[in-house]
């Protein structure tokens, strides 16, 4: 029983570091979304501007797919980061959700969509953490997921493009700084994978 609490323990007090980003990102992501009341009548637009760059990137399909790859690179056995991915979309949705309904922030509830998608997505990603803590190329080659899937959801999701200039242009141009932002986050972190990688040589592949 003894050896038993110890591995629970153990195998528990790996994905700690997982939970505090699931939590931190759920609540800055609906700090975020929170709408000043001079906003909703076409004010502050500057403030309008930074808080909804901030708000696109805090909630773009990078940033919260990366939960599902961080939980992966905590687990010790393919299958267990299969399962982790998912637990670790699945708990950032729910803390967004519950945080949410609690503060008022965001009454409607769950979306049930979104927690499809996590099961879907979040299980694949999950194996590409497990395989990214690997240390020879396979593992870099799987680092440079995030940061290549952050170039391309700027480009693929029309962040550089404007099709209703009748918008506020808080609205249109937070489009364009958080593709920005994406794009030099992605490129900071490829690089960075890159350069780590190019000191590994010919070690061979552990955890």
């Amino acid at each position: 029983m003894t050896e038993l609490r110890t591995a629970f323990t153990d195998e528990t007090s790996r994905y700690k570091p997982v939970a505090t980003v699931c939590v931190a990102l759920a609540l800055a992501s609906l700090a975020a979304d929170v709408t000043l009341p001079g906003e909703l009548q076409g004010h502050l637009q500057g403030w309008s501007f930074i808080r909804k760059s901030v708000t696109k990137v805090l909630n773009s399909g990078t940033a919260w797919a990366s939960v599902a790859v961080i939980a992966g690179w905590h687990s010790r056995r393919w299958w267990a980061a299969f399962v982790a991915g998912i637990a670790a979309a699945a708990g950032t949705l729910a803390v967004y959700y519950i945080a949410g309904v609690v503060t008022g922030l965001h009454p409607g509830g769950m979306s049930g969509y979104w927690f499809q998608v996590a099961l879907v997505l979040c299980g694949p990603l999950g194996l590409v953490g497990w395989v990214a803590a690997r240390r020879d190329w396979t593992g870099v080659m799987a680092r440079l997921v995030v940061p290549v899937g952050a170039v391309a959801e700027a480009l693929l999701m029309d962040h550089f493009v404007q099709p209703y200039p009748g918008r506020p242009w808080a609205e249109r141009w937070s489009d364009v700084s958080s593709g920005v932002l994406l794009v030099a986050l992605g490129v900071l972190g490829a690089g960075w994978v890159l350069v780590r990688g190019s000191r590994l040589g010919g070690d061979a592949a552990s955890r």
